[in-house]
């Protein structure tokens, strides 16, 4: 799996931006199956991410997997905003697309309320 997440993280960085302000590159990615995880992109990677590069992409590889990589969806892993992305049978256009998807719902958490920042929206609904 790792060199396949190698080439998708490629073609995933790849993608024209679709946002103005969102640079896709700039948003961790974490692949993962049952066994293991691979992490892309990511600044400060959890202690139990060994460092490896290949083909000139720094990543990061767990054995096991750890427990926050569960689903396709966006998480904070070590404080940074991450998309995750389930490995399985699906086509890499299929993966790609999904990251992409998480990888944009890390970028609005953070955009104004008139963007449909659903975070926000809650933060501010308490607030008043």
């Amino acid at each position: 799996m790792e060199q396949q997440a190698l080439r998708i993280w490629n073609l995933f960085i790849s993608e024209p931006s679709l946002w103005d302000g969102w640079d896709i590159s700039s948003t961790p990615v974490g692949f993962h199956n049952d066994s293991m995880a691979v992490l892309l992109g990511h600044p400060e990677p959890p202690s139990k991410f060994s460092t490896r590069e290949a083909e000139g992409v720094r990543h990061h590889v767990a054995l096991p997997k750890t427990v926050s990589l569960t689903a396709n969806k966006s998480i904070e892993l070590n404080g940074v905003p991450t998309a995750t992305v389930i490995w399985n049978t699906q086509d890499e256009e299929a993966i790609v697309g999904t990251g992409v998807s998480r990888d944009f719902t890390c970028f609005s958490v953070g955009l104004p309320l008139s963007m449909g920042s659903i975070p926000l929206a809650k933060a501010l609904s308490k607030s008043s």
